[in-house]
C-alpha cells in the first residue's frame, strides 16, 4: 500500500522533538492503530517502522476545521478524519451515547487541544455558539443600552423582550 507524498511530513521528528512531545503528553488514538494524537494537538504516525512522523493537516474548506487522511486496513485509500475528533478520542475516550460530536469550548476550528475539546451533541453546540456571540457583542451604550443588554441575553436564550421605543 502506498501513499500519497502530499500528506505526510516526510522529514522525520528529531530526537529533541520527539522528547519534548513525550513529556507533553501522547496517547494512542483508539480505532487507528499506530497513529497518536499530541497534547498540543497534532497527530503522529509510528507506522512506518522505527521513525514517527508528525501528519499535514488540511483545513476544511467551508468549516476551517483540520484533517488528516489515516489508513488502516479495509481503507487502502484512506480516509478524512478531522483532528479534533482524533484528540478527542484519545484524550477523552469515546464518545457517550447521543454526544457523537466534538465541541470546541473557545470556538476556534484550529484549536485542538485537549483541554478545548469536549463531547456533546448539537444542542451543546447551538449553545456554545449563543454564549460567544453575546460575549463578542460590543456593549451597547446610550439611552437604551440596559434594554438592549437584556435584549442580547434575551436573545441568547430564544426568548423575545419587548422594545417599547417600536411598540411591540
Amino acid at each position: 500500500m502506498t501513499r500519497s507524498t502530499g500528506h505526510l511530513d516526510r522529514s522525520a521528528l528529531d530526537p529533541r522533538e520527539l522528547a519534548g512531545l513525550l513529556d507533553a503528553g501522547i496517547r494512542p488514538i483508539p480505532e487507528w492503530p499506530g497513529y497518536y494524537a499530541t497534547a498540543g494537538g497534532d497527530i503522529l504516525s509510528a507506522r512506518r517502522g522505527v521513525r514517527v512522523v508528525r501528519l499535514k493537516t488540511t483545513a476544511h474548506p467551508r468549516t476551517g476545521h483540520l484533517k488528516v487522511k489515516l489508513y488502516r486496513a479495509g481503507l487502502p485509500r484512506g480516509r478524512d478524519v478531522g483532528v479534533h475528533r482524533l484528540v478527542c478520542l484519545a484524550w477523552h475516550g469515546p464518545p457517550p451515547p447521543g454526544e457523537g460530536r466534538t465541541l470546541h469550548a473557545d470556538d476556534d476550528p484550529t484549536n485542538n487541544r485537549p483541554g478545548n475539546l469536549r463531547w456533546g451533541d448539537q444542542v451543546a453546540n447551538n449553545g456554545d455558539r449563543r454564549a460567544a456571540a453575546v460575549a463578542a457583542a460590543p456593549a451597547p451604550t446610550g439611552r437604551f443600552a440596559a434594554l438592549e443588554r437584556v435584549q442580547a441575553f434575551a436573545g441568547a436564550l430564544g426568548v423575545y423582550v419587548a422594545d417599547p421605543r417600536w411598540g411591540f
